[in-house]
């Protein structure tokens, strides 16, 4: 209610404005209302009016103040308080949430017809990038006066909380006083929306396979696709929750990328590439039984696997044992120095980046071997020679037996040199052989020989067991220096002369002096020339070179020879070749006719 001010009009300067105070409100009233009379002034020059009669003339000074202070009255009442003034009710009651660098729009308003317009609209703790306007904007518009807008294009991402945002709007009232309203808000802004998850596992062919892929940012909830590529057969990618499950069946790498997209208007979508490597089946391929092994020898033997993804570990399966002095390696070497004799099994284990399988083996450690024996092969042999050998133990074992027969060469030369032929007829200086269980004959590469080479020096011959004895030694030959051997003699006429070719070895490797001998027909019948020549430095330079280790202690000598007059006598010549063990002469070789 309003409550009337206690004032009252009267003439506060004269005797009019006295006197009137003292009257009752009733004949203080009559001075409010002026008789039309008195708007018809008399000319200032005549003195005061009759005190307090009605329709009495009064000055027009007086009047003035009279009606300044019944202004007075009215502006008193306009400013009186309005204890029923209306407050404004801001809808919606929640604001949506914003992502990072997508635009924002969300219209405020008040109830229409409770406000006198225009409305003046304020926020406070808006995130960057946002602001609040009663004034449209592109695709955000305002459609009414009772509106405004909160919009923009977020900078921040906000706490995943929100931000505590409050709305404020007052009115253009005046009498008795402005409206206005306020509320607060919860707004949250999320980061861009990303799929976050870095890579997908491996896996194999037929084991289970379930990822579920993460993402961050946007609104609302997330939709799962396929954007491009394929999934590995027999795995799906589930549109609600993200999850790719299933059991693949195929083995290969596949590539391909996922989009996920949110609940935004519009709705924003992201991508990214992944691939999934499907190996086959983890399997342990090594055959079981292991090879067998020689009490007191030591044993070694690497396990094998194939298929399954990444790096293998290796172990023994749990509630089995090895036989005494063998352990595994997590690289899945079984070693060590073998215990007692017996027959064993325990099963062994092989892990993965993604499952484990196991497997069962039998292994048979024997008692130690016999003595292994090689016949056939002398103390000492002649250079480029080939020899038959056998092989054979001083009694039999009870378990199959696999081994390598292996040669060293040195050479005793005078300018020492390897020998490339000294070795077996394979091509080689090493051949496996063979022990069948409870046989003493070791089996042999078919028609092995031994080739004895060119050079003078020692040949060693050692066996070795695979998981038993090493390096056993079983015999010793010596490669003799002898003189020189001439392999070939040739002879050709050529322009006013001969060309002879000798081609030989020398087991020392030097060759200190040649001699030809050319058997001439006369007139008195056959007559031998000799032709002397020393070569020690020849060969000398020949026999350090690295040009001649291929060849061993070979050789090919070419000899030209100038004829004067007749040569048609010439029929042979006999080619002699000396070093240090002694001298050699070939058998003669004819001389081609004119």
């Amino acid at each position: 209610m309003m409550q009337t001010p206690r004032m009252v009009c009267g003439d506060p300067f004269g005797e009019v404005g006295q006197k009137s105070r003292k009257k009752s409100q009733s004949e203080t009233a009559r001075l409010a209302p002026l008789p039309p009379s008195a708007t018809r002034f008399p000319p200032p020059s005549r003195g005061r009016a009759a005190e307090g009669g009605r329709g009495s003339e009064i000055p027009l000074t007086r009047i003035r103040r009279i009606a300044a202070c019944c202004s007075f009255v009215l502006l008193s009442l306009v400013m009186a308080p309005d204890l029923e003034a209306q407050t404004l009710n801001i809808t919606p009651t929640t604001l949506p949430e914003g992502i990072v660098g997508v635009f924002y729009c969300q219209i405020v308003q008040v109830d229409p017809g409770t406000f006198t317009p225009p409305l003046i609209w304020t926020a406070t703790n808006l995130p960057s990038g946002l602001s609040i306007s009663s004034q449209s904007i592109g695709q955000c518009q305002v459609q009414g006066q009772n509106q405004a807008r909160i919009s923009g294009t977020p900078t921040t991402a906000t706490p995943p909380s929100g931000v505590s945002v409050t709305v404020t709007v007052v009115d253009s009232r005046i009498i008795p006083a402005p409206r206005m309203g306020s509320r607060t808000y919860t707004l949250r802004i999320n980061p861009p929306l990303s799929i976050t998850t870095a890579s997908l596992p491996a896996t194999a062919v037929g084991l289970s396979y379930s990822q579920t892929l993460a993402a961050t940012g946007g609104r609302g909830s997330y939709a799962w696709s396929i954007a491009s590529g394929n999934l590995p057969p027999g795995l799906m990618l589930n549109p609600s929750n993200g999850a790719i499950a299933g059991t693949p069946s195929t083995a290969n790498t596949f590539n391909f990328r996922v989009r996920v997209t949110d609940q935004a208007s519009p709705p924003q979508s992201a991508e990214k590439d992944f691939s999934i490597t499907v190996s086959p089946p983890l399997t342990i391929t090594t055959a079981s039984p292991l090879p067998s092994g020689i009490s007191g020898s030591f044993y070694s033997q690497s396990f094998a696997a194939s298929g399954g993804a990444g790096s293998f570990t290796w172990s023994v399966a749990p509630g089995s044992s090895l036989p005494a002095g063998l352990n595994l390696s997590p690289g899945g070497v079984l070693s060590g120095t073998a215990g007692a004799a017996g027959n064993f099994n325990f099963s062994i284990r092989v892990t993965d980046s993604i499952q484990t399988v196991t497997k069962q083996f039998a292994l048979s450690i024997g008692p130690p071997l016999s003595t292994l024996s090689l016949v056939g092969i002398p103390d000492a042999v002649d250079p480029a020679q080939q020899l038959g050998f056998g092989l054979f133990l001083s009694s039999p074992h009870p378990n199959a037996l696999s081994g390598t027969l292996s040669l060293t060469f040195v050479s005793n030369a005078v300018i020492p040199s390897d020998d490339p032929v000294v070795g077996f007829s394979t091509g080689s200086r090493s051949v496996n052989f063979t022990i069948p269980a409870n046989s003493t004959t070791v089996v042999l590469p078919p028609q092995l020989l031994l080739l004895t080479g060119r050079v003078s020096g020692t040949i060693g011959l050692t066996a070795s067991i695979q998981n038993g004895p090493q390096s056993i030694p079983l015999r010793s030959t010596t490669v003799r220096s002898t003189t020189p051997r001439i392999t070939n003699v040739s002879v050709a006429r050529i322009q006013g002369g001969l060309r002879v070719v000798i081609d030989g070895f020398s087991p020392e490797r030097r060759l200190s002096n040649v001699e030809y001998g050319f058997n001439v027909r006369t007139s008195s019948g056959m007559q031998r020339i000799n032709l002397p020549r020393g070569v020690s430095s020849e060969f000398e330079n020949w026999y350090r070179s690295a040009v001649s280790t291929p060849f061993g202690s070979a050789f090919s000598l070419e000899q030209t020879f100038s004829v004067q007059g007749d040569s048609s006598g010439l029929e042979s010549v006999v080619v002699t070749l000396t070093n240090g063990q002694g001298s050699t002469a070939s058998n003669a070789t004819a001389i081609p006719a004119n």
